[in-house]
């Protein structure tokens, strides 16, 4: 990306201020990162546009794309019982329970793997089981 406001840099120096589009394609679930660099300031950002999140009651969940195939995800949420143990269920052609302990604030972070196994793609599904809330959310995973 350019300014155009010196003769060294790309765009069209008479319009210094023009606004910069930035445009992305994103699949459900995938971020984009971008970065603004200037020789003094250092910016990056993730922006996930068609996010796939989920709430119940003060808990959020959301689920992002790590890789492609959507076969790793990454888990985040907030809301939960600071320093306790917040159990999890993932579901896709098997159903497995999982703790993960929350952080001082109530925030939960752990990288997910829909079917560890031979299974190549399918729907899975991830389910929070506490007493205070129970958000679930879903995606799709496999070849693109």
């Amino acid at each position: 990306m350019c300014a155009g406001r010196t003769s060294e840099q790309c765009g069209d120096p008479k319009k210094p201020d023009d606004p910069i589009e930035f445009t992305v394609m994103p699949i459900r679930g995938e971020p984009s990162r971008f970065a603004f660099v200037s020789s003094d300031i250092r910016i990056g950002t993730v922006i996930v546009a068609d996010p796939i999140e989920a709430k119940d009651k003060a808990c959020t969940l959301s689920l992002v794309r790590l890789t492609k195939a959507f076969d790793l995800a990454f888990m985040s949420g907030t809301g939960y019982a600071p320093n306790a143990d917040v159990h999890y269920t993932v579901s896709s052609e098997t159903t497995n329970q999982h703790v993960i302990k929350a952080d001082s604030n109530g925030t939960i972070r752990v990288a997910l793997i829909p079917y560890p196994g031979k299974k190549k793609e399918g729907t899975a599904r991830v389910m929070i089981n506490e007493p205070a809330c129970s958000p679930e959310a879903s995606w799709e995973w496999g070849p693109i």
